[in-house]
């Protein structure tokens, strides 16, 4: 670490906060049945999504919890191969929060990356928000359109919506 308490590249020594852990488990919500997005792509646990998610499929607490702690470390190999500006634990943990909720493609065409890697902490810092902020509009946006009425209820999706 620096003097600044950043860390430089390839973040070796950096790990996770548990707090942003417990924040991601508590804003994506817990969902033990597979749900079909409005966008066609099934989740289940606590947001997860891929090929061995399919219609019928559920899991237990800790298997929703291995599930997502297998994203969070792709998501924390992507950053390290990403990011070539120093971080400390705190901008790291936020990074790797934001490609989680904003998916791989997103956050490598993001102003946020580009921003932090230019140096430019202030610009990075503006462009999380915006993403958050336009990620959690889409997501209501799909919440509302999807609604069961016949269960009287709307799901609970991912903060991701794709």
């Amino acid at each position: 670490a620096r003097l600044d308490g950043r860390s430089p590249p390839p973040f070796a020594e950096l790990q996770l906060d548990e707090r942003v852990v417990a924040m991601i488990k508590q804003q994506e919500g817990l969902n033990r049945t597979a749900l079909l997005l409005p966008s066609g792509v099934w989740t289940i646990g606590y947001g997860h999504a891929g090929p061995d998610v399919s219609a019928g499929m559920t899991i237990d607490d800790a298997a929703a919890d291995r599930l997502l702690r297998s994203d969070l470390s792709f998501f924390e190999k992507i950053i390290k191969s990403m990011v070539t500006a120093p971080m400390n634990r705190g901008e790291y943990s936020a990074i790797v929060d934001l490609a989680y909720n904003v998916g791989t493609a997103a956050f490598r065409r993001s102003a946020v990356l580009s921003a932090l890697n230019d140096g430019d902490r202030e610009r990075a810092i503006s462009g999380s928000a915006g993403a958050r902020l336009h990620a959690r509009t889409a997501c209501g946006r799909q919440q509302k359109a999807s609604a069961h009425p016949e269960q009287g209820h709307l799901p609970r999706w991912p903060r991701r919506c794709r």
